[in-house]
């Protein structure tokens, strides 16, 4: 399991949640259906609030991966 780097920007700071999205893209690419609802989803947040991210930061680097993946996704077809 890849480890999760903790944040190096405050909270509130507006590039956060991009720094978060690029410490959790490893393991976000080694989990099959990104569901908030699927454990490895719900560990991978545990894990990143573990090392300081909030839930919310997570929450918005999960959301911004899997909108720019699924886009990617659709303009491959």
């Amino acid at each position: 399991m890849t480890a999760i780097k903790g944040p190096s920007l405050a909270k509130g700071n507006p590039n956060r949640w991009l720094e978060c999205e690029k410490a959790i893209k490893k393991r976000l690419s080694e989990i099959d259906e990104v569901d908030l609802r699927e454990e490895a989803v719900k560990e991978l947040i545990r894990d990143a609030m573990d090392v300081g991210w909030t839930e919310m930061d997570v929450r918005r680097a999960i959301w911004s991966w899997k909108m720019l993946r699924d886009t990617n996704d659709m303009t491959k077809r």
